[in-house]
């Protein structure tokens, strides 16, 4: 939430020269981060009936810091009653609801700033964005492009370009606009962030790494630099970075998202050299801030679940297709950090394959389909053409969008050659990887033990129902067996996909495709079992899902 305009007028009408003091100095005073002071002086202006936009815009902006969203939306709502012209008002409201999850609130808002004023540059970023969370990514890529011919020198244009050609695998252009960014300023950190998050991607990691180096050479408070490197197999080099690493007073960093990445830094080195009590408590104190900033979506997954298996038998959405238009989709599912990346490089050896990723196009289908009165399409219509923004050929495709349980039932009846993949291990080695794991968007429970732990139970129940009503198109697969015997549980597998042998499926790391799941350094590494048990380092931690779990009947 970027500024507060230049609007100044109460009830309609110009504020006077005192008025315009006061709101000055208010807004001076929370420039400089004095926050509650900030706070008071913004009170003490509206009781003396003061009414600035300014003044509900900066409220909005402490209250959405503070994670109180409902008075973030209020505030601004009230910042655009004073003046329905003012594009900060819009483009903050655009901000808040792209946080929550909300991209199509989102896009309204922000295309009202738009309205406004087609020429800031800041209206095109927010907006691009927006769409590239909607997975938009050719309009996102058209909206970014017009704000670098506003400003050719708009470096945070070029960051937001390079994301989206990223996510669009094109990684070639990616690499030529971060290149061009570097020509223009060679000492700004974050391109050569972005380089590192390319080249890990393609599974370069040295290049990867060597990216890290500069970016902290440049930056030495870059705390998701940190964060990077402390997942990387550490070298000489790296253990003088680990003791600065752990030096670093995570108290002294403004951005409470710094504080989050340098604690789960910590963790990961403390845990590199086995001081596994001390990597718990910089865990916990990581993902309890976390926790504080970002409401668990525990709850709402449960209930999606619960719903979803009770309409499973009246589903009438869907058409039948004819027999042309089929084509085969699989399905991998399963909790994150179950071994899912593994299973789909598996398959990724097979030529004929082309990975989707974790795109939510299932969601998005749905979606679609629900807010079409018409109802003129089925899911499975649906899903081909979002399908199809991403790979031109009927070629057999992964799709590992792991929330894609929620909806078996939707695809089971509707998908004529659907096939289903339900990977899983160990559910206490699970719930640590996943809290271990610094989620920010996606995984909105993984920051509490139990959650984590009731999420694991009703996503083992849900499974289980689906796969009493489509035993044949469920495979389930055991991460800690597939790493313990690779050779015979890779082949029930292909002989279940009804696939021929091929010995590259027991090489998955020699797969040349890329990776953007956060498993990506692992599963570029052999197929080992070196995960395996973890849990038992962290037995204190765990009290709460161990409990969950025993009284579920999931572990002795």
């Amino acid at each position: 939430m970027k500024g507060f305009g230049k609007e100044l007028v109460r009830n309609g009408e110009e504020l006077n020269s005192s008025s315009r003091k006061k709101i000055e100095s208010a807004l001076a005073i929370h420039a400089q981060g004095k926050i509650k002071q900030a706070i008071i002086e913004y009170q003490q202006l509206i009781k003396s009936g003061i009414e600035d936009p300014r003044v509900f815009s900066a409220l909005g902006l402490i209250s959405l810091q503070n994670s109180d969203i409902k008075q973030a939306i209020k505030y601004n709502l009230k910042s655009l009653d004073i003046n329905p012209k003012y594009i900060h008002g819009y483009l903050n409201l655009g901000v808040i609801f792209c946080q929550i999850g909300n991209y199509d609130k989102a896009e309204v808002y922000t295309k009202k700033a738009l309205k406004i004023d087609p020429k800031i540059t800041q209206v095109y970023l927010n907006l691009a964005e927006i769409l590239y969370k909607k997975l938009e990514l050719n309009k996102a890529e058209e909206v970014t492009r017009k704000a670098i011919n506003l400003d050719p020198k708009l470096i945070l244009a070029y960051h937001i370009l390079a994301k989206i050609l990223k996510e669009k695998e094109d990684y070639l252009e990616a690499k030529k606009v971060l290149n061009h960014v570097i020509s223009l300023s060679p000492k700004i950190a974050k391109s050569y962030f972005l380089l590192h998050e390319v080249y890990l991607e393609i599974g370069n990691l040295d290049k990867a790494k060597e990216f890290l180096y500069t970016t902290i050479s440049l930056d030495s408070k870059f705390a998701s630099a940190y964060y990077s490197l402390s997942k990387f197999s550490n070298s000489k080099k790296d253990d003088d970075l680990f003791d600065k690493i752990l030096r670093i007073d995570p108290q002294e960093l403004i951005s409470n998202k710094d504080k989050i990445n340098i604690l789960f830094a910590k963790s990961n080195i403390l845990h590199k050299r086995q001081m596994y009590k001390e990597s718990a408590l910089s865990l916990k104190e990581a993902n309890d801030l976390k926790l504080s900033m970002f409401k668990s979506s525990a709850n709402q997954l449960i209930k999606i679940a619960s719903d979803n298996l009770l309409k499973t038998k009246e589903l009438k959405l869907y058409k039948n297709k004819s027999s042309n238009e089929v084509q085969e989709c699989i399905f991998i599912v399963g909790m994150p950090r179950s071994g899912s990346t593994l299973t789909e490089s598996i398959l990724n050896a097979n030529k004929r394959i082309i990975d989707l990723g974790e795109r939510p196009l299932i969601e998005i289908s749905l979606k679609k389909i629900l807010t079409n009165k018409n109802g003129s399409k089925s899911l499975y219509s649906r899903y081909l053409e979002e399908r199809s923004k991403f790979i031109k050929s009927k070629s057999i495709t992964t799709d590992k969008y792991l929330y894609n349980y929620l909806y078996l039932g939707n695809i089971l009846n509707s998908f004529p050659l659907a096939k289903v993949i339900h990977s899983f291990r160990n559910p206490l080695d699970n719930i640590l990887s996943i809290y271990k794991a610094n989620f920010f968007d996606g995984v909105r429970f993984s920051s509490s033990i139990e959650d984590c732990a009731r999420i694991y139970v009703d996503h083992i129940t849900t499974i289980k129902e689906y796969q009493k009503r489509f035993p044949s198109k469920i495979y389930s697969l055991s991460y800690d067996l597939l790493v313990t015997n690779p050779d015979i549980e890779i082949r029930k597998l292909i002989k279940w996909l009804n696939w021929k042998w091929d010995d590259a499926y027991l090489n998955p790391q020699d797969t040349n495709r890329n990776i953007k799941t956060a498993s990506v350094i692992q599963a570029r590494s052999p197929i080992n079992s070196k995960s395996l048990g973890g849990w038992e380092k962290y037995q204190d931690l765990l009290k709460p899902a161990i409990k969950l779990l025993k009284e579920n009947d999931l572990i002795n």
